[in-house]
């Protein structure tokens, strides 16, 4: 008999990536209000299926990536809560050719233009 670690508990002190959100079934409100407390205070609870309850240490930098505006996600007073916000549009012409160039050339196609 063995249990498997949660995945968050498996990203301690790494990073924890959440795509896509707002896309999952879950409520976005229900995602984030989850990593509230572990992120505010660097711990969060395991359940052991026993039924004990443990503390364990919270470090990782959680992600959360989406395709929508912040806003149409979660109200501003949870905006305010989570600190960095970054847009990353995508590439130009010249960024996604130069990545195309090289995904040919690490597969050994030919690569023209």
């Amino acid at each position: 008999r063995y249990s498997e670690a949660p995945l968050q508990l498996k990203a301690v002190s790494g990073v924890f990536l959440i795509d896509d959100l707002g896309r999952q079934e879950a409520r976005v409100e229900d995602i984030l209000n989850r990593w509230v407390f572990p992120l505010e205070r660097g711990i969060d609870f395991l359940t052991l299926p026993t039924g004990k309850k443990i503390t364990v240490p919270f470090g990782s930098l959680i992600i959360f990536s989406t395709n929508k505006p912040p806003s149409q996600l979660v109200d501003d007073a949870m905006l305010r809560r989570i600190p960095y916000k970054f847009y990353i549009g995508g590439p130009s012409l010249e960024e996604y050719v130069t990545i195309f160039r090289n995904a040919c050339r690490d597969y050994d196609l030919v690569f023209s233009q």
